[in-house]
């Protein structure tokens, strides 16, 4: 039956599993569930509930109350302000058992098909269930590398309050999947930000003998929880502390450490630097495009506690997640060059004193595919490496998933004839994912051949190529019915209308294919052309071949590498 007038329904529910099992269906009308103990709302979020038809069940976790009842409430508007949205939910009416089919349980809804989907990408990082979107907070510390990451558990698509989500691995290639670690709350939404470990507890935190970590993240002030109207205030950056090695998180009572400056400041970066003993923040203040006069600019903030924050200087230019950080040119760590970028991995190279970047390059572009974007780096990783994940901006049609994280990269800076470079090369942990590979040299590419030579077969794959281009105009090397095209005369990398700089060196051509189920990523030139795209391979074809025009040329070292899958239980979250 229909309720057509009642502003919300309700059911009272027993917590006797870890899991509260919610069906989801793409496009339904969204609403607001609430979630009470004792009276009290503990969590609230806007929903795309199924009826009849159900495409994926997600979940949210109740062990904090277990045996205890809750009260669900699901209201006929969500919080999301969309008059559209507001209005298809106006119109559909609620059913009166539309809260029946939720279940509480020890294991999530279906979890014997998690990670076994048609699309789930092999050895890229994605979440369960639901949407995710930038990598937050990334840190090192005891053994494991942190990734957070936005996150929206209820639907496949980007709406409404955004959490972060937890996922921690020990050797950046197989992760295990935590509870969220922030909710969006009476805060509000929690927006991308960074993590650090706090050695000496100089912000005062800690607890017990373990370093507190703290998570800096812009809170929206509004949320499915505080469904307040938004106020000009909004947008501040706060802080949230782990004392038990990232698996419980908790906002501190004195928040927000940085009031709002501008309409819709956020994604604080926070890391360590070293020469003026001081935490340094990058902030995006711009005024953004929505909004007239808007503007592109990030702030350089210090502190000596993490928690008082002083203003120093601007860098004009730069969009939402800023980032700055070291590099040693051409790994000379006497030759330290600064590195300043944004979310779509623009960046300048430049010098950096603890208060002021001073640009010595251009604007130059960091990756050409258009997938990856919002990149970060992992704080405190072993060596000083520099370690980059980015959102890879993808889809996986009629999954319960949506969205991967890029393969992790180790950056480094390089001379070449137009200043230095950053160079993205994929962590040299990859190569524990090997399985059969094939080698081959000295392979001769005829333009009059018929058909194009097959280099090898696999689903998943690690190709690396050298070649002699010699007299050929274009190289094309075939992905999986994907054509990757080399063009010697016009030195440029074109995959499905992307275009990317080619840079030879003495007449030789270096390439290198990731390939993943909803994902290649090619890194030309040693490293220093990135190109991450989203791509669906055929289904039908598992062949890599190569091909000539214009006349001949030799591959002279080819490797394809066939990579295991990185899923096991552990990343189910048992």
């Amino acid at each position: 039956m229909f309720q057509k007038h009642v502003k919300f329904i309700s059911r009272t529910l027993l917590l006797d599993g870890r899991y509260l099992n919610i069906p989801i269906k793409a496009g339904a009308p969204r609403r607001t569930l609430t979630l009470e103990i004792e009276g009290q709302v503990v969590r609230a979020f806007d929903v795309e509930l199924a009826g009849d038809q159900v495409d994926f069940w997600a979940f949210v976790e109740v062990a904090p109350w277990r045996g205890q009842s809750a009260g669900l409430k699901l209201h006929q508007l969500p919080t999301i302000r969309d008059p559209a949205i507001r209005q298809r939910s106006t119109e559909a009416p609620l059913q009166t058992d539309a809260l029946d089919a939720l279940t509480v349980g020890e294991e999530i809804h279906d979890s014997a098909e998690l990670f076994q989907e048609a699309l789930r990408p092999q050895f890229h990082f994605t979440t369960r269930r639901g949407w995710h979107n930038d990598p937050n907070g990334m840190m090192y510390h005891a053994g494991e590398y942190h990734l957070f990451y936005q996150y929206q558990p209820f639907s496949v698509s980007s709406f409404s309050d955004k959490s972060w989500g937890h996922a921690v691995s020990r050797d950046l290639l197989h992760w295990e999947e935590l509870p969220i670690a922030l909710h969006a709350d009476h805060e509000g939404a929690k927006w991308s930000g960074s993590g650090v470990v706090d050695r000496s507890n100089v912000s005062g935190l800690q607890k017990g003998a373990e370093p507190p970590l703290l998570l800096f993240y812009t809170a929206t002030g509004t949320s499915a929880q505080n469904p307040r109207k938004p106020e000009p205030g909004d947008y501040v950056q706060s802080i949230a502390v782990s004392h038990d090695r990232g698996r419980t998180w908790l906002p501190c009572a004195d928040n927000p450490v940085l009031p709002n400056i501008t309409p819709g400041n956020r994604d604080p970066w926070v890391f360590w630097h070293e020469p003026t003993q001081k935490w340094v923040m990058t902030l995006y203040v711009g005024v953004p495009e929505s909004w007239t006069n808007n503007q592109h600019a990030a702030r350089i903030f210090t502190s000596e506690d993490l928690k008082t924050w002083h203003h120093e200087s601007t860098v004009e230019g730069f969009f939402d997640c800023p980032i700055l950080f070291s590099l040693p040119l051409d790994g000379n760590e006497a030759e330290p060059r600064w590195i300043i970028h944004c979310a779509n991995m623009k960046y300048r190279v430049g010098r950096f004193d603890g208060r002021e970047f001073i640009a010595e390059s251009d604007l130059l572009v960091g990756q050409r595919g258009e997938c990856a974007y919002a990149p970060q780096l992992f704080n405190h990783a072993p060596l000083g490496r520099r370690i980059q994940i980015a959102w890879g901006r993808t889809q996986a049609p009629g999954m319960p998933f949506s969205q991967i994280m890029t393969f992790p990269c180790e950056l480094s800076l390089v001379t070449t004839e137009g200043g230095p470079r950053m160079r993205w090369q994929p962590v040299a942990e990859i190569t524990r994912l090997y399985q059969a590979s094939t080698h081959a040299a000295n392979l001769v590419l005829d333009p009059q051949a018929r058909s194009p030579r097959v280099l090898g077969r696999g689903r998943h794959l690690d190709m690396q190529i050298l070649a002699d281009v010699g007299q050929a105009d274009e190289i094309e090397i075939n992905v999986r019915g994907i054509p990757v095209i080399c063009s010697v005369q016009a030195k440029t990398l074109t995959v499905n209308e992307h275009v990317a700089p080619l840079a030879l060196t003495d007449g030789k051509l270096q390439l290198r294919l990731l390939l993943d189920r909803i994902s290649l990523e090619l890194f030309a030139g040693n490293g220093t052309t990135y190109m991450p795209l989203a791509i669906l391979p055929a289904t039908d074809n598992e062949t890599v071949t190569a091909g000539a025009r214009g006349g001949a040329a030799t591959l002279l070292s080819l490797t394809c590498h066939e990579l295991s899958s990185i899923w096991s239980g552990a990343a189910l979250g048992d």
